[in-house]
């Protein structure tokens, strides 16, 4: 039998905000502020901040160049990649529930066609 949970958008948030507690965390561990780790990868301040809040997923990008930096040892971009990897479970499990509804309705409809 296929996998019976779905990831629902709670744990994709938390997921997120896990994400951002691990970049203020790696961050604050290097005596980093901010807009001092906003220059070195060539973003604003106000981006990782709302990174390191779980409220916006920046590119690959961000995380590499994050990774780039000394003492990195690759935990960013592979909680990153794993965030992404949920994430896009998280979208196929949406479209199979949206494609299993679509065909229920169609075959709901169809019943009641028939009927007179």
């Amino acid at each position: 039998m296929g996998r019976q949970l779905m990831i629902d958008r709670q744990q994709l948030q938390e997921a997120r905000q896990d994400l951002g507690r691990k970049l203020a965390t790696w961050r604050k561990a290097r005596q980093l502020i901010q807009s001092d780790l906003a220059r070195q990868v060539r973003s604003s301040r106000s981006t990782v901040a709302m990174v390191e809040r779980g409220h916006q997923v920046v590119d690959r990008v961000f995380w590499r160049q994050c990774e780039s930096l000394p003492d990195a040892q690759g935990e960013l971009i592979a909680a990153y990649d794993a965030y992404r990897q949920l994430a896009t479970i998280h979208r196929a499990e949406k479209a199979e529930a949206a494609r299993r509804a679509r065909w229920e309705t169609v075959m709901d409809g169809g019943n009641m066609a028939d009927e007179p």
